[in-house]
């Protein structure tokens, strides 16, 4: 099992959006700026946001064809290039979950997509990219 240490985490970016149901005619809001976060909230958001990720609860992005025609791994990989920033990632994943948000028991909620630096998995420092959506304001 690859151990995951969260310990020595910044978080480096954060944009937060507010992603209605669709098929409820909800809005979608996107932000048009990333997130000021004080100083004070930082801890409780890395708490928050990977708290409860363990290194056996990964997934890996797949795709029936080619894994570069997943719409979220490219997004990601330009992120993760710089060639494509935060705040104009986020709104695209939020455009693609706002666009598949049809369901009728799906609530409206916060869509926050985080950049964090310094997460060592295994052996390796590693940037990652968090993708969450909250239905409730409750921790």
């Amino acid at each position: 099992m690859i151990m995951l240490e969260k310990s020595s985490a910044t978080l480096k970016g954060l944009v937060t959006h507010r992603v209605g149901n669709k098929g409820h005619e909800e809005p979608l809001l996107l932000s048009g700026s990333e997130s000021s976060v004080p100083e004070e909230s930082v801890e409780y958001l890395m708490t928050y946001f990977l708290g409860a990720f363990e290194a056996e609860g990964f997934h890996h992005f797949t795709h029936p064809v080619e894994l570069e025609l997943n719409e979220v791994y490219k997004l990601s990989t330009k992120m993760f290039a710089g060639e494509l920033s935060l705040l104009d990632g986020s709104q695209s994943l939020a455009k693609m979950l706002y666009e598949h948000t049809n369901h009728p028991k799906i609530k409206p909620g916060d869509f926050n997509v985080a950049y964090f630096e310094n997460l060592v998995l295994g052996d390796e420092v590693v940037d990652a990219i968090g993708i969450f959506k909250s239905e409730t304001n409750v921790p």
